[in-house]
């Protein structure tokens, strides 16, 4: 992922490739879906009190062909969070 989408490949429907090479294939992926599936996974991430963010040299497919993804969760002991923050959760 080139580092000038790092930030910004989180926000709803961004696409970092030509939708239309879309390929929902294991073994044909070249591209996303419509620029949901990030979206959905930080706003699940930030709920739950975490962090959520790429680190990737930029899109070279010989040198360095992916990007490595970091998810940061709390540990909570105890009792699980209340029901006012299940609205955070909704991503607007």
């Amino acid at each position: 992922i080139n580092k000038e989408y790092q930030t910004t490949i989180f926000e709803k429907f961004f696409t970092a490739e030509d939708v239309n090479l879309h390929s929902s294939g294991k073994t044909q992926f070249r591209s996303g879906g419509p620029g949901l599936g990030l979206t959905i996974a930080k706003g699940i991430v930030e709920a739950h009190g975490g962090r959520i963010w790429v680190e990737s040299q930029g899109y070279d497919p010989e040198k360095n062909p992916g990007s490595t993804f970091f998810v940061l969760l709390p540990a909570y002991e105890g009792e699980a969070s209340s029901q006012s923050n299940i609205s955070s959760a909704i991503i607007r």
